[in-house]
């Protein structure tokens, strides 16, 4: 028997997009609906390739509907798949738990929703395929779901869902943990995971397929790249093929220019056009939402450094942005330059030398480093500085001490300008 699936995941339907304050109000209706259109890119595809089903491995809401509009519109991009035959195996995640989305949901006949009380399984038996999975009763899950995971059914091609981290994505959650290895021993061909939005370029395993497909759509600028889901092709029972195919309409990417020594304005200003003329066109021609990051020890570090300029510099870029393209917005800008200068040496009996000594005491202390951290927010919000990013949710000592390092640019900028 042969046919072809669609695995995706983490659709996140109706979750706002982040980053996004300064866009173009008449834009705005069709980025709020980007996590939309992405599933009805996928469900498009679906009908397209005439899949056998579709698989849904957690995460297909965001948590709370606002609204009953949100789950009646998800019926019926459902309805349209039932009218061409295709089924849809559905699993909950740590969003949209049992616990944390407890509205009742009439799904169409196409639609399986699989038990988050025990692994349960599907049997296609018009095209041979058996359907395992099991979805979260509540959003923390801690134990090894897949470990409870009934063997494979004998001449059945076997799919496992599971939403979960799995063993070497210790930067997630680690919701439903479990390893290769267990994964491995269920004897399943594919498992469809769901949790992580990186997809991988190969599989995380060969044999069998176990793979994230990455969410549909990007939401903010730490989910960079193509987003989609993955088309697998069964062929007598054995998996013949796996593909990607993209269904976002948005994407996030970051834009950094390192700014020449010698340039000056009008150079920078066609360096920051080609950088994000090319930043849109590899995106193939998505809307395109850019952060852009100068860096470089640079002449200009004064003035894109100078509280009374740097806005001006900022405007220059959105404009370039908007020139450049009506699907080309920039998410924020963040100035990493430094002067022409050689480096402080604490040794020396100046005020730069005493500003030298002063900062390094400080990153060899983190705690009073930390102290400060509301004494340079401060600082960074009155000079509305792009400096240092206020709303960074990296770890404190690293963030702390991008801020300070940022502190003492300004600090150097200032002196020389008064020197």
């Amino acid at each position: 028997m042969s046919f072809r699936f669609i695995h995706a995941a983490d659709l996140h339907i109706d979750s706002p997009l982040q980053g996004l304050g300064k866009i173009d109000p008449a834009m705005m209706q069709r980025v709020r609906l980007a996590t939309r259109t992405a599933f009805e890119n996928v469900v498009e595809l679906a009908i397209r390739e005439e899949v056998a089903f579709v698989l849904i491995a957690g995460d297909l809401f965001d948590g709370q509907w606002q609204d009953m509009r949100t789950g009646q519109w998800t019926i019926a991009q459902f309805r349209r798949l039932e009218t061409q035959g295709i089924r849809v195996f559905y699993i909950r995640g740590n969003h949209d738990a049992e616990s944390k989305l407890q509205k009742s949901i009439r799904w169409p006949d196409n639609v399986s929703e699989l038990s988050a009380k025990k692994a349960e399984t599907i049997q296609l038996d018009d095209i041979q395929a058996a359907i395992h999975g099991r979805g979260f009763a509540r959003p923390d899950v801690l134990e090894d779901l897949a470990a409870g995971y009934p063997a494979a059914l004998s001449g059945y091609f076997n799919v496992g869902m599971l939403h979960t981290s799995l063993q070497g994505y210790d930067e997630h959650d680690p919701y439903a943990p479990t390893t290769i290895d267990t994964l491995r021993s269920k004897g399943y061909d594919y498992w469809a995971l769901g949790h992580i939005h990186l997809r991988e370029a190969a599989p995380l395993c060969e044999h069998p397929y176990v793979a994230y497909s990455g969410n549909t759509q990007g939401r903010h600028i730490r989910e960079q790249g193509a987003k989609g889901c993955l088309v697998g092709t069964v062929t007598d029972g054995q998996l013949a093929e796996v593909r990607f195919e993209p269904t976002d309409v948005l994407r996030f990417s970051e834009v950094e220019i390192a700014v020449p020594t010698e340039a000056d304005a009008q150079q920078l200003d066609e360096q920051i056009r080609d950088a994000l003329s090319s930043a849109h066109e590899s995106n193939d021609g998505r809307f395109t939402v850019a952060r852009v990051r100068l860096t470089g020890s640079c002449q200009l570090h004064a003035e894109l450094n100078d509280p009374l300029k740097q806005g001006n510099w900022i405007g220059r870029i959105r404009d370039a942005a908007a020139a450049i393209s009506d699907d080309l917005c920039i998410e924020k800008v963040k100035i990493r330059t430094t002067a022409e200068r050689a480096p402080l040496s604490r040794g020396e009996a100046d005020l730069l030398g005493e500003l030298a000594r002063e900062v390094e005491l400080l990153r060899q202390d983190p705690e009073s480093l930390a102290a400060l951290s509301s004494e340079l927010k401060s600082l960074f919000e009155k000079l509305g500085a792009a400096q240092a990013d206020l709303s960074d949710q990296r770890e404190t000592s690293e963030r702390m001490d991008e801020w300070l390092s940022a502190a003492e640019q300004i600090v150097l900028t200032g002196l020389e300008g008064a020197a």
